[in-house]
């Protein structure tokens, strides 16, 4: 998957593989969001970056792991928009509360 993100195909190519995970009865992981995600903040598309992220926490589809968060605060940060990225740190404090992967990230 990383090789077709790495491509700038995320809209096609990482998709559709995403689609294949689900239609093999397969539940796609921390690492295959983070990899969606941050295709998604290489091709610019910072709006869909953070909407997959909300996506996932809202459809409860898997659990945020460090490096998914991390991925989103810097895709965030390299957009410009290190506000936005503090913001989402906050919520995600309050959401996630006791999680300890999160804990080990804010403090």
């Amino acid at each position: 998957m990383k090789k077709f993100i790495s491509l700038n195909s995320i809209d096609f190519l990482g998709l559709s593989i995403l689609g294949i995970i689900f239609k093999s009865g397969c539940k796609p992981d921390a690492t295959t969001f983070s990899t969606l995600i941050k295709g998604q903040f290489l091709d610019c598309k910072v709006p869909e970056a953070q909407k997959l992220f909300i996506k996932l926490l809202v459809l409860k589809m898997c659990e945020p792991d460090n490096v998914m968060i991390l991925t989103l605060i810097n895709g965030l940060c390299k957009a410009g928009q290190s506000t936005r990225a503090l913001e989402l740190l906050h919520i995600l404090e309050k959401k996630l509360d006791g999680n300890p992967m999160l804990k080990h990230i804010t403090h």
